[in-house]
Parts: C-alpha cells; sequence; structure tokens
C-alpha cells in the first residue's frame, strides 16, 4: 500500500472529511489531494502536521507499526475525530466557518448569493487574529483561483476575510465582488476613491469611486489571514 493509500486509510477511520483534515493538519487542501492521490510525498513540515492529528508516522512511510499514536490506537472513529477536532484547541478551541470556492461556483447576483452555497469547515481559533475572535460568525475562508494577486496571494492559496469589514479604513487585501465573480485585490486609498490593484502587473488597476452606485464592483471585506500553498 501507498502512503497516499495508508493517509487515506487512516482519515477515512477518523470519521473527519478531507476539508476537516485539511485545515486542522495545516496541510493545503490541494496539497492533501496530490498526497492522496499518490501525486506527491509529504515532506518534513507536512509529516509534521500529519503527526499532530495523531498518525502514526513510521506506518504512514513503512507501514510498520500500529496505525494511530498512542493517544489514538484505542479510539473508535467517532472518538478518533473528536480528538483531531480537539487537537486545534490548544489556544481557545475551533469554529466551523464557511468557505467558498469560485471554481466550483457558476456567476451569481450578489456575494451573498455566491456564499449560500459554501461548505462548511472547521477552523483553529488560534489562527484568528485576538482583536476579531470575538465576531467569527463575520469570517469567511476563501480559496484563491487565478493570478491576478501573484507573487503576494498563489492560486490555491486560503484566505481569511472579515464580512463585516467592508469599509476600508487603511491599505491592503481585501476580498471583492467583481463583475459576478469573488476576487482579492490590494486596495490603495486615493482622494475621491479606492485603488483597485492587481499585484500581478499583466493586469492593470483602476479607480473605484467613492460615490460609485455599481453593484458590479464592491468590497466583500477585509482579508485577516492567509494559508500558503507550498
Amino acid at each position: 500500500m501507498s502512503i497516499g493509500n495508508r493517509l487515506r486509510s487512516a482519515i477515512d477511520e477518523m470519521g473527519v472529511n478531507m476539508k476537516e483534515y485539511s485545515i486542522s493538519s495545516g496541510i493545503p487542501y490541494r496539497t492533501l489531494m496530490e498526497y492522496l492521490s499518490n501525486n506527491r510525498s509529504p515532506g518534513a513540515e507536512a509529516l509534521m502536521g500529519i503527526a499532530g492529528t495523531g498518525i502514526n508516522i513510521q506506518w504512514l512511510l513503512t507501514g510498520v507499526g500500529g496505525k494511530f499514536s498512542a493517544k489514538l490506537a484505542d479510539s473508535s472513529p467517532r472518538e478518533m475525530a473528536s480528538k483531531l477536532k480537539e487537537r486545534a484547541s490548544v489556544e481557545g478551541g475551533i469554529v466551523t466557518l464557511p468557505i467558498y470556492d469560485p471554481e466550483n461556483m457558476a456567476c451569481h447576483l450578489s456575494s451573498d448569493e455566491a456564499f449560500e452555497n459554501s461548505d462548511q469547515v472547521l477552523f483553529p481559533l488560534y489562527l484568528i487574529p485576538d482583536k476579531i475572535r470575538s465576531t467569527s460568525h463575520t469570517l469567511m475562508l476563501l480559496y484563491v483561483r487565478g493570478d491576478a494577486m501573484d507573487p503576494t496571494v498563489h492560486d490555491g492559496d486560503v484566505l481569511l476575510f472579515d464580512k463585516d469589514d467592508d469599509v476600508v479604513t487603511w491599505d491592503g487585501l481585501h476580498v471583492m465582488w467583481i463583475d459576478q465573480f469573488i476576487s482579492v485585490r490590494r486596495l490603495q486609498r486615493e482622494q475621491g476613491g479606492l485603488r483597485v490593484i492587481s499585484d500581478n502587473p499583466k493586469y492593470p488597476s483602476f479607480l473605484l469611486n467613492y460615490s460609485s452606485s455599481d453593484r458590479d464592483t464592491y468590497v466583500v471585506g477585509r482579508v485577516v489571514w492567509l494559508g500558503r500553498n507550498i
């Protein structure tokens, strides 16, 4: 049995889905899928994340020994899932957050309509900045698609943004609704409006006037965390 097949077997036995495992282990979802498809082998950092979820790394790499660490070896699948979720609670617990993937969604009339079809995943609270932790009900995860923000943000990265923070009070990365799609852009305040910037120079910037009533382009929320796809 391959490493990818052993990893899939362990995750299935834990009773969590792949997106939950991705968040709990710290392995980007697309990277995890490559491991499970045997297209890549996990490196040292990924193995540390896997070990943190209770999977025996010796067994994962060689097939020798027990599938799970001593803490999980005598647990039922339901208990394994519970312990995996508890692992993320070391510094304050976990929260269920919606996660949106533009790649899997058709065009919508508004960002609210698009977000109605979002999946739900578990997210460690300790990764959420302290000052917004109490308002976690307004937070949402977003898979980045496309190269508009290269080299700052890559295709496949995961962003955490605050939907309640749609008034731009300082420059930085924001999630936007642009022509019926959710996008990430850098916003820079200028006299009379916001400069909407793609870090990739092949995409031109444009000015969004403060007085604009255009509902095809507007700010959805401020980016507060980035999960790097490595």
